[in-house]
């Protein structure tokens, strides 16, 4: 089914919504709401939906609104999200579309026939699809966000006029769906979610089953991006785990709306640094609450001329700064290394020479163009395979003969900040001298992260090891984390350097986790870990000391 067909004969306002207020509360100037209300009614039950809503705690006049769509996960960070949004000036209506949110009795419920699309049941099985696309957690869930859209216009301090969709991760799939099928929304930022349901899932140009072709017509994204006609601004990450940056471009260009925005954080997975957040808000000041700000999208290319590789940017109207960010790794999107690329100068037009390396096989580029009102924009990523820059004169290729991680002649290199705040703050990202004066990279919160483990010279057979040193002052928390996309999973390993303590397990790959002798670690002990073929990224909280 198409969307049009999916949604056919479906009234988000038709039915009563019984709703029931639990309880309100007022902590730092910010009243917030608890209440339930009804989104279906079927013959073995209800879904009853718990949600909140939070508003400035002197507002009694109406004001422009955002329905947040959360990530499905227990440790959402709703209520940072939430109160940032109030101090911006919106009401803020926060839905449990699937039963998850943390330190709630009663959550979302679901009759023993919609059972597939509680939190306890998706949270294994996204892919869940019964008898056609209506029959998935995914309907199900868009269907409780626009009752809840039905809910907002019933609430005085809410302009029906301006409510608005901002979605998270998963929250982002929704988003999309939701604005591309319901009239109310005035605008929307989906933050992450484009293609996550069916990301991993070999590019095919020719879909290969009657049930795959259900559900990218019925549910994905990148199908509804056809139908949404209001202000968008979708934003996302270079590395992300659960958005294909390489789609981007694709579904930004199928969306027929006459303002909308691509932002593209660089160098994080599920966080935005405060350059792209500032913009996304400074997008939605206008298009949330009145006239949208327009500036054109701006156009990459690559091309050859007199035998050098350029990569051409046009912005169309003068810029304030542009940043361009590239890539030499032929790998999937969360697992590339991003480099900064010197500006020649800044213009209209812009063209950098590009270098490959003797052993570069594909080159991804795109940029982010501040312009004069302080919005950023992304251009679309692009890319070029070797055979589209041959006889190009290429420098010599890098080679890690001694497989050595890191060493201090490497600065802060391919390091970045990881952190479960929505935030990542770059310059926490520093360079310290420790014990005998030798460097190494540190990050004042969160954890570092590296993706040069993706490089070939560190490509390993499942029995390889690899060997950290690692130096901390205080006892502190190490994560490594390793991503299997051969099996399009995540297998997580964490250990605490603390006096007495082991390895503790979190999730074990076929092969386990294993240290070198099962010894209790110390400050300065060697670290062995039994890798497997494939490691994406190792992510440790404190100085790496090599």
């Amino acid at each position: 089914m198409t969307p049009i067909q999916m949604w056919e004969g479906y009234n988000p306002v038709k039915d009563p919504l019984e709703t029931y207020i639990q309880k309100c509360n007022v902590l730092n100037d910010i009243a917030e709401t608890e209440m339930y209300f009804t989104a279906e009614s079927l013959k073995d039950g209800k879904i009853r939906v718990y949600s909140k809503m939070y508003a400035h705690k002197d507002w009694d006049t109406s004001h422009p609104a955002v329905l947040f769509l959360s990530d499905l996960s227990t440790s959402s960070n709703y209520v940072e999200i939430s109160e940032m949004l109030v101090e911006q000036g919106y009401v803020v209506f926060v839905v449990d579309y699937a039963g998850f949110m943390p330190d709630v009795e009663n959550p979302t419920s679901f009759p023993d026939s919609l059972k597939y699309a509680s939190f306890e049941e998706a949270k294994h099985n996204l892919k869940y699809m019964g008898e056609s696309a209506r029959q998935t957690p995914w309907f199900v869930w868009a269907k409780i966000a626009r009752r809840a859209i039905t809910l907002m216009e019933e609430q005085k301090i809410i302009d029906n006029e301006k409510i608005n969709v901002v979605g998270f991760i998963h929250g982002a799939q929704l988003a999309w769906i939701v604005a591309a099928m319901d009239g109310r929304v005035n605008a929307t930022v989906p933050v992450m979610g484009c293609g996550h349901n069916s990301y991993g899932a070999k590019e095919v140009s020719v879909l290969e089953s009657e049930e795959e072709c259900c559900w990218v017509s019925g549910i994905c994204p990148e199908t509804y991006a056809r139908f949404v006609g209001c202000p968008i601004l979708y934003a996302t990450s270079t590395n992300s785990l659960f958005a294909n940056l390489d789609k981007a471009g694709e579904i930004m260009a199928s969306v027929p709306s006459k303002n909308k925005c691509l932002v593209v954080a660089p160098r994080t997975n599920y966080q935005l640094t405060k350059e792209s957040l500032d913009s996304i808000l400074l997008w939605a000041q206008s298009a949330f609450k009145a006239e949208c700000l327009s500036v054109p999208s701006p156009k990459a290319s690559f091309k050859m001329s007199d035998g050098r590789l350029l990569y051409s940017l046009d912005t169309e109207l003068e810029p304030m700064e542009i940043e361009t960010f590239i890539s030499f790794d032929n790998v999937l999107p969360p697992i590339r290394d991003w480099f900064t690329l010197p500006n020649p100068y800044v213009g209209q037009k812009v063209n950098y020479i590009v270098t490959p390396y003797d052993n570069t096989e594909k080159i991804f580029a795109f940029s982010n163009v501040k312009y004069k009102n302080g919005l950023i924009v992304s251009t679309s990523p692009v890319s070029i395979s070797k055979d589209g820059f041959e006889g190009v004169e290429k420098a010599p290729a890098v080679v890690e003969n001694n497989r050595i991680v890191y060493t201090n002649k490497s600065g802060l290199g391919s390091f970045s900040i990881e952190s479960y705040s929505l935030i990542v703050d770059d310059a926490q990202l520093k360079l310290k001298t420790g014990p005998f004066g030798i460097k190494g990279v540190s990050a004042e919160s969160g954890y570092l992260r590296t993706n040069k483990l993706t490089k070939s010279s560190y490509a390993a057979e499942k029995t390889s090891i690899l060997k950290i040193d690692f130096y901390s002052k205080e006892p502190r928390d190490i994560r490594i984390q390793l991503f299997s996309f051969n099996t399009n999973k995540a297998y997580v390993a964490k250990c605490f350097l603390k006096g007495g303590e082991r390895w503790q397990k979190v999730l074990l790959t076929p092969q386990d986790f294993k240290s070198d002798d099962g010894k209790p670690l110390t400050l300065f002990s060697d670290t062995q870990i039994t890798l497997f073929k494939n490691v994406a990224s190792v992510i440790i909280n404190n100085i790496i000391w090599i």
